[in-house]
Order: structure tokens, then sequence, then C-alpha cells
């Protein structure tokens, strides 16, 4: 689910991911064929900038663990 909306296997989502799992690595061989686009933004320096933000607004960095 996406949303609280069930996803549908026509449609597309797009998602980020660092480029050794969206190249297959971690045996996630499966997104291989998918197209990547590159937006010149390193996934990693997006979760840095990410938390820089937090700690410049004074907000605790956290993390949530979602199952089902």
């Amino acid at each position: 689910m996406i949303n609280g909306i069930f996803i549908r296997a026509k449609d597309q989502y797009p998602t980020a991911n660092n480029d050794y799992v969206a190249n297959g690595g971690d045996d996630c061989s499966m997104l291989r064929p998918f197209p990547q686009v590159n937006k010149g933004y390193i996934f990693w320096d997006a979760i840095l900038d990410h938390m820089t933000q937090l700690t410049r607004e004074d907000k605790p960095v956290t993390q949530k663990l979602k199952t089902g």
C-alpha cells in the first residue's frame, strides 16, 4: 500500500534508490531492467541534507519501522 491505497501492477511508481541497489546489488536484480533517471542529486547527499535541516530546526532525527 502507498498512502493507504493498494498498489496496482499496471501502474508505475517512481522510487529513489542508491546506485548499488538500482543496479541490482543487495539481491535486487529485479530492478536492473527498469529505466534510471539521474537527477544529479546523489541519494546519500539527500539524506545528509535532510538530517542537516532537521538539526538546524532543532528537530530530532528519528526512525520508524513500518510493518505489514
